[in-house]
């Protein structure tokens, strides 16, 4: 073993191929082509991350700025034919961009051919120590606890936005019942209505996002992208306002209570809105993410992936949870002996009428509507009856008591 391979313990990750010695003539790959490539980057990708972290650094600082493709792949193909002796600090910075360490990127030869200087710089960066196997669980631990947290918040945050445009479509008040109500009605409501239907598209348009390679949002200034994100996010979220609008306008004559009335659902423009505002603040949250995410140099094309997703689908909370709010509160009649009315001076079973919130084995919520002679909602309430009190539900319209009389008293 020589001198220079004493001082140089390369290591290649799993994820690699095979590796033979650096030559281009050969056709063989070279160690900072091996692990650019299993990175997932191509050579353009890989000079973006550079020019990226370069103006993070300070870019007069900084060797070989901007980096190009044609260039970084004479670095690559060195010592071999056509090939150049790239400078210690860009060797450095791509080991930071291709998370190894600065020695794995040269072989033997190659670092017994710099200079003596640089060969210094070389054995003097410190190689990463692994961490203990308890360290290692407490972080993993800490990690999932603190992304379970995120994820529960966020699915407690759809339930309660669906549960509360429900209510706000009927003018409700929704402010001040929301939370009293029962956590399984945010969480059943967000889970299977808001953010399965958001994942499943998300991961759709998140994965054609990362295809288009962060749909061109490494490059330009922030200045020159910022007018760009706040138009795409406002063509965004007026494009998703008209779909709960769309559902209403099917869903509006199944809500409706007993007797007709007017005025029961809130003006439209106000639901475009409102909707339209929602969808253009979470749209433009995550298009400045998603341009983060592709520009820093410390996420692997995988992890790329999987948060342009993430992001696509926090982008679509709104719009999914309005339409789902818009297939509205159903009509329901609660029945029981106790809820009595006389009728030709004979009691019988009596009937508590409104719109069906939702229920659990406590209570049933329901929403009330008292109207003037003319049909015009003028008091809306929130009723919670209970749900040993009711002795017939009967949901949807058309719905009405049995005959209980065997069971009055």
């Amino acid at each position: 073993m020589t001198a220079s391979d004493a001082a140089h313990p390369a290591t290649i990750p799993a994820a690699a191929p095979e590796v033979a010695d650096a030559d281009a003539g050969n056709g063989k790959l070279g160690l900072r082509e091996v692990y650019r490539m299993a990175n997932h980057l191509d050579l353009d990708q890989a000079a973006d991350q550079y020019n990226a972290a370069s103006q993070q650094l300070g870019a007069d600082s900084v060797p070989d700025y901007p980096m190009t493709a044609a260039k970084l792949r004479r670095y690559e193909i060195w010592p071999g034919h056509g090939g150049e002796r790239p400078p210690i600090l860009t060797l450095a910075l791509l080991s930071n961009i291709y998370q190894t360490e600065l020695s794995n990127l040269l072989s033997p030869d190659e670092y017994a051919r710099l200079p003596a200087s640089d060969q210094v710089i070389v054995r003097s960066q410190p190689e990463k120590q692994n961490q203990p196997k308890s360290s290692i669980v407490d972080s993993l631990v800490g990690q999932a606890t603190a992304a379970i947290a995120v994820v529960a918040a966020i699915v407690y945050a759809a339930g309660g936005l669906t549960l509360g445009l429900k209510l706000w479509f009927f003018g409700l008040p929704w402010t001040s019942v929301l939370g009293q109500l029962p956590h399984d009605f945010l969480l059943v409501t967000a889970a299977g209505q808001v953010i399965l239907p958001a994942l499943t598209i998300g991961a759709a348009v998140g994965f054609a996002i990362h295809k288009l390679r962060g749909a061109g949002a490494r490059r330009g200034a922030w200045y020159l992208f910022a007018p760009l994100a706040i138009a795409v996010s406002a063509a965004m979220g007026s494009i998703l306002a008209l779909l709960p609008l769309l559902v209403i306008h099917f869903t509006a004559s199944s809500a409706r209570p007993l007797q007709p009335v007017s005025g029961l659902l809130q003006p439209s423009g106000r639901i475009y809105l409102f909707c339209s505002a929602a969808s253009f603040v979470t749209v433009l949250v995550a298009v400045c993410l998603i341009r983060g995410i592709y520009r820093s140099a410390s996420f692997s094309g995988p992890v790329r992936l999987a948060l342009a997703m993430a992001m696509t689908s926090f982008a679509l909370i709104p719009s999914v949870a309005s339409v789902s709010a818009a297939y509205l509160l159903p009509p329901v009649v609660l029945c029981a002996p106790n809820f009595l009315h006389p009728v030709a001076g004979k009691p019988e079973a009596g009937a508590m009428t409104g719109n069906l919130i939702g229920s659990n084995s406590q209570w049933i919520y329901i929403a009330q509507f008292t109207v003037d002679t003319s049909g015009q909602v003028i008091r809306r309430t929130i009723t919670a009856v209970p749900a040993s009190a009711a002795r017939l539900e009967g949901i949807g319209l058309g719905s009405g008591c049995g005959d209980l009389s065997s069971t009055t008293r």
